[in-house]
């Protein structure tokens, strides 16, 4: 930068530089044109060129001097932008980190929360469960304990009849024969007493049951709204059901137009899911709204169907005819037992249907506070589908739906 901006002659700053044919600059005063000793003079032919002076070409593509000072401001300006930017880049690294560590402390106490609150319905299911076993293990040793009483009476009675009928006075004989024909002996029963867990209870939807009434609760969230997975299958509905919305709600109509007629649809006030199933444990909820007369609900049906199940008709919805299906009205009548206030007002129930398919179970849940009601048991052979028939006004809405293939 010092060979563009300083003069090699009198070594300031160019002052009007002109280019001589062998290439250097110099300035046009005449201080810088006065000829150059040769004893100090480098080999070059400007130093002979100056003598006769010159051919000179000013250059006036460039001013060195502004130059200078622009680099001079620019320095200036430079250095104080940069120490901005820096500040400003040091400040956008600090909260970066802020932001990283105040999440990652928000996670940690996030999954401490989970942690415990998991770690507490797991005591407290096992803790129901151990009560469960002692309850039952105590009915079975009664049981075992009584039989040696029970067969040891029966043995002595033998006996005392044996040693009666021995006897060799008639009349005594006919005495004992009169008194045993009036005695009415208790055959000995052999009856086993069975205790049957019910496992509907630890080994049903649990995840979902903590998931939506403990956790959500404790860390003061709503009740989740997880992905939905099923909807109803409008190729399946009855003429006088009409599938609404998203494919998520189900009315009762009186229905008069015409809808085209196919082996898939029903006859009458049934519907199905789009998803059916073929293994595992799936769980969803339905809430079923009574639109009039609270006894319409009695015959409305909630459970699963199989493919091949009669869908013109009046069959029966049993298992033998590929229905495993609970009528709303029953349910309500068992929540009734517990909760007879809260139900009797209600219009609308949410009940949750669990399917557990290698155990051919079909079980029902007070959804509201995730309670066991009801469970059908049998054998799954095909597919089967989520199936809802709807009496008089009545309105099906799905919704919550949670499904986990085990």
């Amino acid at each position: 930068l010092s060979k563009e901006l300083f003069c090699p002659v009198c070594l300031d700053v160019f002052v009007d530089p002109v280019e001589t044919d062998c290439g250097h600059y110099f300035c046009s005063v005449e201080r810088c044109k006065s000829p150059i000793p040769f004893e100090t003079a480098q080999r070059c032919s400007c130093t002979q060129a100056f003598a006769k002076g010159p051919k000179l070409h000013y250059r006036q593509y460039i001013d060195l001097g502004g130059l200078l000072l622009t680099l001079h401001g620019i320095e200036k300006i430079t250095d104080g932008r940069a120490k901005q930017v820096q500040d400003k880049q040091r400040n956008k690294t600090f909260h970066f980190k802020s932001n990283t560590r105040d999440a990652e402390r928000k996670i940690k106490e996030f999954y401490r929360k989970l942690r415990t609150i998991l770690e507490e319905e797991e005591v407290s299911l096992l803790e129901k469960l151990r009560k469960e076993e002692a309850d039952g293990t105590k009915k079975l040793k009664k049981k075992l304990q009584n039989l040696p009483e029970e067969i040891y009476s029966m043995e002595r009675r033998i006996i005392e009849i044996e040693k009666d009928l021995a006897q060799q006075d008639h009349f005594t004989f006919l005495q004992v024969i009169l008194a045993l024909l009036s005695v009415k002996l208790e055959p000995f029963k052999e009856e086993i007493l069975s205790v049957e867990l019910e496992t509907h209870k630890y080994l049903g939807p649990q995840l979902f049951y903590t998931w939506k009434k403990k956790i959500s609760l404790s860390l003061k969230q709503k009740s989740p709204r997880l992905p939905a997975a099923l909807t109803f299958d409008r190729e399946t509905a009855a003429p006088n059901v009409q599938v609404t919305g998203d494919n998520r709600r189900a009315v009762k109509r009186h229905f008069s137009g015409k809808v085209p007629d196919s082996p898939q649809r029903f006859g009458q006030d049934a519907v199905l899911a789009a998803e059916g199933f073929t293994a595992g444990a799936h769980y969803w909820e339905a809430e079923v709204e009574v639109l009039h007369d609270m006894q319409q609900i009695k015959d409305t049906l909630l459970g699963v169907a199989c493919t091949s199940v009669q869908r013109k008709g009046d069959s029966p919805c049993n298992p033998e005819n590929g229905f495993w299906v609970c009528p709303v009205g029953k349910l309500v009548e068992l929540w009734q037992r517990r909760r007879t206030a809260e139900v009797s007002e209600k219009r609308k129930f949410t009940v949750g249907v669990y399917l557990n398919y290698e155990e051919g179970t079909v079980s029902f849940y007070d959804a509201d506070a995730m309670s066991h009601v009801h469970t059908i048991s049998g054998e799954f052979t095909e597919k089967v589908y989520p199936y809802f028939k709807l009496v008089h006004a009545m309105r099906f809405h799905c919704f919550n739906f949670y499904v986990s293939v085990t």
